[in-house]
């Protein structure tokens, strides 16, 4: 009984606390970490995010590059942040498949709360035009025929695993060339160097409207209208082949309530501003607005879904 009713106290006070704190929240400078250099599209819509944010709270909100590991120091450094609001994470969806590729973790998963998606980026199936396929099936028979002269541009995590999905699904079998970030993979498939990769849109757009690469199929659940005449996979009998790109923030196991839902409520309003989306379309990005709970639920999911990818595939985990 006693127990029970010093539990029952000790909530009650944490619930308290969470609403006196986002009575005046903010009452200081936030910090928006980003896990990627400068001029990439996560610090480009954590920097566009920053001013909106600011504009709206009237305190600075400072965007801080925490570049490294594939964005895990970023990760780490919002996990052992205090929980009040102050210090924010802008990551992609590479943040839910570092846990599937990674046997030691420098932080904890769960130390992780899910606040609001921002937008969604269509992936993009593409071949130089120097190899034949001009559909997912010609592909598919392509790859079955030719497994040992097909090099795959791969640049980083959420490549990696589409790949190996798209490797699962379709039973076909290509070499990975790594690369350094998307620029040098992309050049690569320019030059011919490699034959194949998948993409999110902007990467690759101005290369597809130029006719210097060859998109295949998008890998959305549906046709983005940025590529309207291209197919999705599963419209093409792919219909386990669903993966996109997407941008959140995050914040440290612990938030209050109360200010997770005022970022949430004021980051799915920024997402919709007219001039915030023709920033978003420059990116090939379209919003994407969450609840907090769904944007967790998200983010399980697909720390579930990666795990498994990585299991089936045999692929090797890194130490």
């Amino acid at each position: 009984m006693f127990k029970s009713l010093t539990r029952f106290l000790l909530v009650l006070s944490m619930v308290g606390a969470g609403l006196v704190h986002a009575a005046g929240y903010p009452e200081k400078p936030i910090r928006i970490i980003a896990p990627y250099a400068p001029g990439g599209g996560v610090d480009m819509v954590a920097r566009l995010l920053a001013v909106k944010l600011q504009e709206k709270f009237n305190q600075p909100v400072i965007v801080e590059n925490r570049v490294g590991a594939s964005g895990m120091i970023a990760a780490q450094l919002l996990s052992r942040a205090d929980p009040n609001g102050y210090t924010l994470l802008l990551d992609a969806v590479s943040i839910t498949m570092n846990p599937s590729i990674h046997k030691k973790l420098p932080y904890d998963p769960a130390a992780i709360q899910p606040v609001a998606k921002l937008i969604t980026l269509p992936m993009v199936l593409a071949v130089n035009p120097s190899i034949p396929p001009k559909n997912l099936n010609e592909l598919i028979d392509y790859l079955k025929g030719n497994s040992a002269s097909v090099n795959f541009a791969l640049a980083g995590t959420s490549t990696r695993l589409a790949a190996e999905l798209f490797k699962l699904t379709s039973s076909t079998n290509f070499t990975m060339v790594p690369y350094q970030g998307s620029a040098p993979s992309i050049l690569s498939l320019l030059s011919g160097s490699t034959q194949f990769t998948i993409s999110d849109l902007p990467s690759i757009s101005q290369h597809i409207a130029s006719g210097k690469i060859r998109a295949i199929a998008s890998s959305a659940g549906n046709r983005t209208s940025l590529l309207p005449n291209v197919p999705t996979a599963k419209e093409m009998g792919l219909t386990d082949f669903v993966v996109t790109s997407w941008y959140g923030v995050f914040a440290p196991v612990g938030t209050p309530p109360e200010i997770l839902r005022q970022l949430n409520t004021e980051i799915n309003r920024i997402i919709v501003l007219p001039d915030v989306v023709e920033r978003f379309k420059a990116l090939g990005a379209e919003p994407d607005a969450m609840s907090v709970d769904e944007f967790s639920g998200l983010y399980k999911n697909e720390i579930t879904r990666w795990r498994d990818v990585v299991k089936r595939s045999g692929m090797v985990i890194n130490e």
